[in-house]
């Protein structure tokens, strides 16, 4: 009896491009890759984006060689098997283990996160050019909540007390009015916010808690042309769940762990009132 052909799915390539797959199944890939040029295409721009994400960490490296291959090899480990639409998330988290490990005062460092940031944006860009509208803006505030929700010491960049001032700088930064929602009569307090980065622009991240374990984050950013316009809908990204809609040209999806039924309710309240926005 003829064996059923088993499904190659993103994990087996990922395998494939980290050199990790089980010899036994090289010839199963490669006759796959040789019958779909699209997922050639797709290996291929997957092997550029982690080779130009090692070189951008190489680069801004200080002259010290122990170090630069320390921090290498913790950069290598942490992309192998990971799927290369959390590249942006990555970047940000060894960013932050490069100033927590070598210093982060010194002026290769911040050079050094510049051109992070700017590669992190090109390759997360070309990653995440399969995802446009809603299902985009789901991925970035999923993404973003895993990153920063779970810092309990420093989880917004500007807090409540500077409201205005938080406010004010969002607004200026993504070229267009951006404010947060009030959900305090539902429970959940205002902490504060910070600027993000996304493969499409700039996004506000507004934040909230319950200040029973649960909190929520609100990202905010500027849609596409085409995207101008969607109604509310639940979303999942990153394993967080949520609800994503559009208006006016700019985007709004909240996320969080809090039961469905509630975060509906929540997200229909943030809805009405960001009709002003």
């Amino acid at each position: 009896m003829r064996e059923i052909e088993r499904a190659i799915g993103d994990d087996d390539l990922q395998a494939y491009i980290d050199d990790c797959l089980d010899p036994a199944r090289l010839p199963e890939i490669e006759a796959h890759l040789a019958a779909h040029p699209e997922v050639t295409r797709r290996v291929d721009a997957y092997r550029r984006q982690r080779h130009d994400l090692r070189q951008a960490f190489a680069e801004a490296m200080p002259p010290r060689p122990d170090a630069d291959q320390a921090l290498l090899r913790r950069v290598d480990a942490y992309l192998r098997g990971k799927h290369q639409r959390r590249l942006l998330a990555a970047v940000a988290m060894i960013a932050v283990v490069i100033g927590a490990g070598l210093g982060g005062g010194s002026g290769w460092l911040l050079r050094g996160v510049t051109d992070l940031r700017q590669a992190a944006h090109e390759v997360a860009a070309n990653e995440v050019a399969g995802l446009s509208g809603i299902a985009a803006l789901a991925d970035e505030a999923g993404a973003a909540h895993v990153v920063f929700s779970a810092d309990r010491k420093r989880p917004v960049e500007m807090d409540a007390a500077h409201q205005a001032d938080l406010t004010r700088w969002l607004s200026n930064r993504l070229a267009h009015p951006v404010a947060p929602v009030d959900l305090a009569a539902a429970g959940f307090r205002f902490m504060g916010g910070r600027l993000v980065a996304t493969a499409h622009g700039p996004a506000a991240l507004f934040m909230y808690d319950d200040d029973k374990g649960t909190r929520l984050s609100l990202l905010i950013r500027p849609m596409a042309k085409t995207d101008m316009e969607a109604p509310l809908e639940a979303v999942k990204a990153h394993g967080v769940d949520g609800y994503a809609w559009a208006q006016h040209g700019i985007g709004f999806s909240l996320v969080g762990a809090a039961d469905d039924s509630r975060l509906q309710q929540l997200a229909t309240e943030a809805q009405r009132q960001s009709t002003g926005i």
